[in-house]
């Protein structure tokens, strides 16, 4: 059983996917799960303080990530935070726009926005290390979609494979965007 968790662990090490795609899965599910909770309890002090918490520790876990391939500042962190809280607000504003739609549809058009704010927040930092930003935006916008329309309604195993295919989503842009630069030799997926 030890040579199991030794030989998983140095796996761990050596795949910038696997690491990122755990990093996604702790973080968001956390997050979502969070979010689930406040929103049970109908408490905007709740969604507040259980939202940030979420988010901190989903920027937290992807920064942790990121900085042990790539000189990234830890400012990722706080950019990832104003990137969900920005979205959150209007969201929140987009929301009584699309009441007349079908949840299904409402829950594209907030995940998707939603990752489309962060894709284009988040590649302000991303632009020193990679080139093909658009991707990194377009494919936040379709992972962000996804994890809504999975995720929703907020239970815990929705959220974890929604938060599973952001992770793969972003992971592989990540490595799409490594080889096309000079970040290659820092993100790999040995």
């Amino acid at each position: 059983m030890r040579h199991l968790f030794t030989a998983l662990t140095d796996y761990l090490r050596g795949s910038f996917l696997m690491q990122w795609l755990l990093a996604n899965v702790l973080g968001w599910t956390l997050s979502l799960h969070l979010l689930g909770l406040a929103v049970r309890n109908n408490s905007i002090l709740l969604i507040i303080v259980y939202g940030t918490a979420g988010v901190l520790v989903s920027g937290i876990a992807q920064w942790w990530v990121l900085a042990d391939h790539l000189p990234i500042s830890w400012s990722w962190i706080m950019v990832t935070a104003a990137a969900v809280a920005g979205s959150g607000v209007l969201n929140f504003g987009l929301s009584f726009i699309t009441l007349r739609f079908e949840d299904l549809v409402q829950h594209i058009l907030v995940g998707g926005f939603a990752g489309l704010l962060m894709g284009i927040i988040q590649s302000f930092l991303l632009r020193r290390h990679f080139r093909m930003l658009r991707l990194w935006i377009a494919v936040n916008l379709i992972g962000g979609a996804s994890c809504a329309l999975i995720s929703l309604p907020l239970v815990l195993t929705h959220a974890l494979l929604g938060a599973a295919v952001l992770g793969l989503l972003t992971g592989y842009a990540l490595l799409i965007m490594g080889r096309a630069s000079h970040s290659y030799a820092s993100i790999h997926s040995e």
